[in-house]
């Protein structure tokens, strides 16, 4: 890389006191373990620069790759200046320019400096706008890792353990078993949308949970061992948390040291066939395995490993293997950094008036505008939607603890910055001391405009309809039916029906018995007793006194009266009886026979099951935003089958506790607290059950099916939406106001 110099010098130049001071600087040699390796880029020559210390990677034009060669610790900034000129002509630099590049690399640890000065650069503090910091901590809510071994003691008998896996027989098999499993799946549809477990549940949520963990840490050897097998080094690895999810993780970055195309590219794309290969084998599991654990984590791990690694980690919209994929097939290093940095300048342009000459410099060579354009806008759009699903996610797992809005307002958080970030970003870099700013127009009159099409944006809010929609798990239930739960307390004594027995209005279904109401009987047959007594014996006297008893005696047996018949209804009350005619529908009612049942505890459904209806358990936010008449669509859960009808009616006080179906509970799907339940309180959680006739054929006369469905709500304007959410997260005022239709 050394130049020939011409035989006599040029004539020095007038050198101003700044250049002066700078000539006779001779900065640091270059460390002796950086690593510097030639590769070609779009038919050009750049080099990529390792540092085996800190284990990071930069790409450098053949113009910094000569000036890092140049740093033998003995030549000058001077020097090194001429040197350079004389080999690159066409792309000078100034002394000062040269001076940042060194500083740069010492400040990066790549030159050689004493332990005083490395501690002093290590414990310069360095300075970190607001933005940064506001970045940094969204970053790190979203993302961050652990570093926790070095792996390349083992990973190369690892990789020698395993070298089949790379030669072609296998990889064509291993190609040929993910199509076979397509087929399979395709030809077992039936089967798989039978088995599918209730996704949302706790019990697949914890099981999801560890699928990911496995699946991403398998997805991370892959990399660690293909990079091994091609010639590269891994020396970290770890756990990472991706949206609060641990998972394994690799650096395996030294696939930038690979000089063929090819060889990278099998690096990147080693996780996602690793994951693909893991959901064919789960997809086998899931066919032939019984219902249970087994089949569950199969179910998840072929979910995870398939959909997800499609949709996340194949996606270049991502900073995924997709997207380094992405960077490698279009020759565009750095492709987010370089699309965002383009978009940033074109906006400062349009709408502030201004140019930033710096960052122009930087694409001059670049013919990608296109590219940039499009890939900046679907990046920045797919992850406000990807976040906006995250959040909805986080809300609605802890809804049932009443902290639905809590979620909902974090994730907000999250989103409002991620959008924001951005446009503060390009006014940020406007004013930035040195970005080479030049004024091309009158920004007030640009900002004007700007804010004048977003106060026309928000009157219009005012003005565009919407709908509210709610969505929520419905219940199948008998259009007529009740539960037949004692109103004063006792012991089960006798159970007079079975299940699937047909019961008429009147009959007998259960008899309890009561020492305390038997007790309250037989003293208030013996006071009726008494009084009547002393009445009588009051009225076969004449005299005045007895005349003068008559009154109260009077009294005391119209009160004996009322507390006896009132203890006779008590111990009536005892015989439970059916007010509605149907089947009894609680198995094995006779297993009550001995047991305790308080006033309000359900012993017994009947219900005629030949008309169904739907029930929709809504709390009382949910129910001020739907009204009758509104279109529900679903499909049931068991079947998936779809289903379409309109809400009938809304009641409008809170439902009691015999009219709450154990479905409607968060641990079976439904919005309403399981442990209220347990609570000594008895329920308190406000449920509004909206109902909706069941189209005839859609069931199958078995009360307590499950649907997932949605509601269409009351029409709104965008304002009014808007407005309504804040009233709810912020409690102003009370409760939200309720909607009119």
């Amino acid at each position: 890389m050394e130049a020939v110099l011409p035989g006599s010098p040029p004539e020095a130049p007038q050198l101003s006191p700044r250049d002066a001071e700078l000539a006779g600087v001779i900065p640091s040699r270059l460390r002796v373990d950086i690593i510097v390796r030639r590769q070609t880029f779009k038919n050009e020559e750049y080099y990529v620069l390792k540092d085996p210390l800190a284990l990071t990677y930069f790409r450098l034009q053949p113009e910094e790759a000569y000036v890092i060669s140049q740093l033998d610790g003995k030549r000058s900034l001077l020097e090194i200046q001429t040197r350079l000129a004389a080999r690159y002509p066409n792309s000078p630099r100034t002394l000062e320019e040269l001076a940042m590049f060194v500083n740069q690399l010492s400040a990066g640890g790549l030159l050689n400096q004493n332990a005083g000065r490395f501690v002093e650069n290590a414990r310069r503090p360095k300075p970190q706008g607001l933005i940064a910091l506001w970045a940094a901590i969204i970053g790190k809510l979203l993302f961050f890792k652990i570093p926790l071994v070095d792996p390349s003691p083992w990973l190369g008998g690892l990789v020698r353990a395993v070298n089949f896996v790379w030669t072609p027989w296998f990889v064509g098999g291993a190609i040929a078993f993910m199509l076979w499993s397509i087929g399979l799946v395709v030809a077992n549809l039936d089967e798989f949308s039978a088995g599918v477990p209730d996704f949302f549940s706790a019990t697949n949520l914890g099981l999801l949970y560890i699928a990911i963990i496995i699946t991403k840490t398998l997805h991370e050897f892959g990399h660690a061992t293909t990079c091994r097998r091609f010639g590269g080094e891994v020396h970290e690895m770890g756990v990472c948390f991706m949206f609060f999810t641990p998972c394994g993780y690799v650096d395996a970055s030294d696939a930038w040291m690979m000089r063929k195309l090819r060889q990278k590219v099998y690096v990147t794309l080693s996780g996602v066939f690793t994951e693909l290969i893991v959901a064919a084998i789960a997809a086998h599991f899931f066919i032939f395995l019984p219902d249970g654990l087994a089949r569950g984590i199969a179910f998840n791990l072929m979910l995870v490993a398939s959909v997800n690694t499609i949709v996340f980690n194949a996606n270049p919209l991502m900073r995924f293997d997709g997207y380094y994929l992405a960077c490698d097939l279009l020759e565009i290093p750095n492709l987010r950094n370089k699309a965002i940095a383009y978009v940033s300048f074109q906006l400062q342009r349009i709408f502030l008036g201004y140019r930033n000459r710096q960052q122009e410099e930087s694409f001059t060579h670049d013919s990608q505008e296109t590219v940039f354009i499009v890939y900046a806008i679907a990046a920045y759009a797919y992850m406000i939607f990807i976040i906006y699903g995250v959040t909805q996610i986080f809300a609605a797992i802890l809804e049932p603890y009443g902290l639905h809005d809590f979620g909902l307002s974090l994730g907000i958080f999250v989103e409002v910055s991620f959008i924001a970030f951005p446009i503060l970003k390009v006014i940020h870099d406007v004013m930035k001391p040195g970005a080479h700013i030049e004024k091309t127009g009158s920004a007030s009159r640009r900002l004007s405009l700007l804010i004048g099409g977003l106060a026309l944006a928000v009157a219009a809010s005012f003005y565009v309809p919407t709908r509210y929609s709610v969505t929520q798990q419905a219940i199948a239930m008998a259009a007529v039916g009740e539960w037949v739960a004692p109103e004063v307390a006792g012991t089960v004594t006798k159970v007079h029906v079975r299940t699937g027995q047909w019961v008429q209005v009147g009959d007998v279904l259960v008899t309890l018995s009561s020492a305390e109401a038997t007790a309250e009987l037989e003293i208030a047959q013996a006071d009726l007793s008494s009084a009547r007594l002393e009445i009588g014996a009051l009225e076969r006297r004449a005299d005045w006194i007895a005349a003068e008893g008559r009154a109260q005696a009077s009294q005391n047996l119209e009160i004996a009266e009322t507390s006896y018949r009132r203890a006779v209804e008590r111990v009536e009350r005892l015989t439970l009886r059916a007010t509605v005619a149907g089947y009894v529908l609680t198995p094995e009612p006779e297993k009550r026979i001995g047991s305790f049942a308080s006033p309000q505890t359900p012993l017994l459904r009947i219900a005629d099951t030949r008309e169904m209806r739907l029930v929709i358990p809504l709390t009382e936010d949910q129910a001020q935003l739907v009204e009758a008449g509104g279109r529900v669509e679903g499909r049931w859960i068991a079947s998936a089958r779809p289903i379409e009808t309109r809400i009938e009616s809304i009641a409008n006080q809170p439902a009691s506790l015999p009219e709450v179906h154990f479905g409607m509970l968060s641990y079976f799907g439904g919005p309403a607290p399981s442990q209220i339940l347990q609570a000594n309180s008895g329920f308190h959680f406000p449920l509004f059950l909206a109902s909706a006739p069941l189209p005839s054929g859609d069931h199958q006369s078995v009360e307590g099916l499950r649907l997932r469905v949605t509601i269409e709500g009351r029409s709104a304007t965008i304002a009014e939406r808007v407005g309504r959410w804040f009233y709810s997260l912020f409690k102003i005022g009370g409760a939200a106001p309720r909607q009119h239709g």
